[in-house]
């Protein structure tokens, strides 16, 4: 091997050189971080539906416990609003009466997955045992989950879903910020629940449809969103 001595000028031009291309390489890889949309989900996973009309979707995550399930289903039926549960495996092996609770009333049941790796494919038994046909798969937590999620929802022939925002404490304040198309998530709690019915009439007063996420998506897709397994 021939090592050819370099200068201290030419030392000091590679150096240069090397210095300018990574505070180029980081100028760019900052520009693209900046360009990224702020708060969308990754790529194949659902956050929200492209409508025609003021519609969106009410989501329930039901990770285990039964606190608030029963008021939350009462409400519901009561106003005639359909909506969707994502529920957990744990939930759904312990409580399969209120699983058959929610199908009896026309409510949707999906899967609720603990966190990316984790076997979310065996959640779908206790609630296939029941009468539920999942066809959404989304976490526990984490609006914008990893693209994790995708491969693991793919895994059960599932589509990995997000959500567009979660409730807060005032339901005018959620119904104020709610876009034609959004997937709204929403506790299950007997708190959340006492408020649910101003939020339901907050929603119609500003004209919008609450939907199942299933009718949601096929009113997206041009399909007629009220025989979605819905009340409305």
């Amino acid at each position: 091997m021939i090592v050819v001595p370099l200068g201290a000028g030419i030392r000091r031009w590679l150096a240069v050189v090397c210095s300018s291309a990574l505070l180029i390489a980081a100028i760019r890889w900052g520009l693209q971080r900046e360009a990224a949309p702020v708060g969308s989900a990754p790529v194949g996973v659902l956050r929200s539906v492209a409508v025609r009309s003021d519609a969106v979707a009410l989501t329930f995550p039901v990770p285990h416990g039964t606190r608030g399930v029963a008021a939350t289903i009462k409400v519901l039926t009561a106003a005639r609003t359909p909506a969707t549960f994502f529920v957990g495996a744990r939930y759904a092996r312990h409580h399969p009466g209120h699983l058959r609770q929610l199908l009896h009333a026309g409510l949707e049941v999906e899967a609720l997955g603990a966190a990316v790796g984790a076997p979310a494919c065996g959640a779908l038994r206790p609630l296939e045992a029941v009468g539920a046909q999942p066809v959404f798969l989304q976490l526990r937590h984490s609006p914008l989950p990893p693209s994790g999620l995708r491969r693991d929802a793919l895994r059960c022939g599932l589509e990995p879903v997000a959500w567009t925002s979660a409730a807060g404490a005032a339901p005018e304040v959620t119904a104020a910020a709610a876009r034609p198309g959004d997937i709204l998530r929403l506790a299950v709690d007997p708190a959340a629940a006492s408020t649910l019915p101003s939020l339901l009439r907050t929603l119609r007063s500003r004209a919008y449809t609450p939907l199942s996420l299933e009718a949601l998506v096929a009113l997206g897709q041009g399909g007629v969103a009220a025989g979605a397994r819905g009340l409305a």
